[in-house]
């Protein structure tokens, strides 16, 4: 495994700045909307998708307490921390 580096924040920060800027300018408010969440033991990951693409991502690391929740557990968390945040969407 490589050692994180300068590039890789640039990397990091450049996509967080095209998933800030695209988040409303890709969403459709007229199609169908797809919550995608993936848990793991670190953290959380959700992906907001339309039309097979993705239009809003948000990620979580997890607390020392809860990174020894299951994996349905840490999934539902996922969707009760950030369903409010989609509502913009709607």
């Amino acid at each position: 495994m490589s050692e994180w580096s300068a590039e890789h924040d640039e990397c990091l920060e450049a996509s967080k700045s095209i998933f800030n800027e695209q988040d409303l300018d890709n969403c459709d408010h007229e199609a169908l909307i797809e919550v995608r969440t993936d848990a793991t033991n670190y953290g959380l990951r959700e992906v907001l998708m339309q039309k097979g693409n993705p239009v809003w991502y948000v990620s979580i690391c997890l607390s020392e307490s809860k990174k020894n929740w299951g994996s349905t557990d840490s999934k539902l968390l996922a969707v009760k921390e950030n369903v409010p945040k989609l509502s913009r969407f709607w």
